[in-house]
Order: structure tokens, then C-alpha cells, then sequence
């Protein structure tokens, strides 16, 4: 749907193939990364005797970072 404006002879990145790839896959892949990153923070600070709830504030910050620069790709 981000893809709707295209027009046959664009030149604008979200008109191209690639540039649609990245913007579907763009959001997913960074679930799953943030995912991993906070899990990973969560082991290591519990280890450390700190509160591991630290790792899930950096996944979350992670993947909020990941659909902004979705956003920005599809909004420019």
C-alpha cells in the first residue's frame, strides 16, 4: 500500500523492487532482532545481579528505532 503513489517510470527508491523488499522486510527482521537483543541484555544483566528488565526497555527501543526508519524510507 506504501507503493500506491509509484507511477510507471519513477525513479523514487520505494518504486523500485528493492526498495518495496526493504520496506516489507524492513519491520519483521527487526522484531526478530530486537527480540534477540533484549534477550541477550536480559541474561547479562541478570548475571550481574542488575535488573534485567533493562533489556526488554532496549528491545523495545530497538524496534521503535527499526519502524521509524521504515517510516522514513516510505514517507521520502
Amino acid at each position: 500500500m506504501s507503493s500506491d503513489s509509484c507511477r510507471p517510470g519513477d525513479e523514487s527508491f520505494l518504486c523500485t523492487s528493492t526498495g518495496q523488499n526493504v520496506v516489507f522486510w524492513l519491520p519483521p527482521v527487526g522484531w526478530l532482532a530486537s527480540i534477540v537483543l533484549a534477550g541477550w541484555c536480559f541474561t547479562r544483566l541478570d548475571r550481574r545481579r542488575k535488573s534485567p528488565w533493562l533489556g526488554v526497555a532496549v528491545g523495545a527501543a530497538v524496534f521503535s528505532v527499526i519502524v521509524v526508519i521504515d517510516w522514513l524510507i516510505v514517507s521520502g
